[in-house]
């Protein structure tokens, strides 16, 4: 009877979500929405993208890298994501002849909360 209890609740341990559950991309979306307003881009007025894979970032952060490493240095330590699991959100303003504005909103996947942010002007 004893060893029914316990395998009931190992069982339950592992079908009932002990492990961490990933965060929708809705929902990371609109964490990464409310600090990109929070810094004052206006959503209306820019595209929203869900940057899956973290492709776009780790391409624009290699070319930051070669291209620019003075910028890199200035702008900050881009090493913070490393560790996390995190998803980026880009933002871009969908009036083609704004210059600048692009925000980069990294947000932890695990704890909801935003890691940093990276804007270009």
């Amino acid at each position: 009877m004893m060893s029914h209890i316990i395998l009931a609740a190992i069982f339950t341990v592992f079908v009932c979500g002990c492990e961490k559950h990933s965060l929708t991309e809705q929902k990371i979306i609109e964490i990464a929405n409310a600090k990109a307003e929070s810094e004052g881009i206006p959503l209306k007025e820019s595209n929203i993208c869900y940057d899956v894979g973290n492709k776009n970032w780790h391409e624009r952060l290699a070319s930051l890298r070669k291209d620019s490493p003075d910028y890199v240095k200035e702008r900050g330590n881009f090493d913070i994501l490393k560790g996390y699991n995190y998803q980026t959100v880009i933002y871009t303003p969908k009036n083609p002849l704004t210059l600048g504005g692009v925000l980069y909103v990294f947000v932890n996947r695990d704890t909801e909360e935003i890691i940093t942010i990276h804007g270009e002007q």
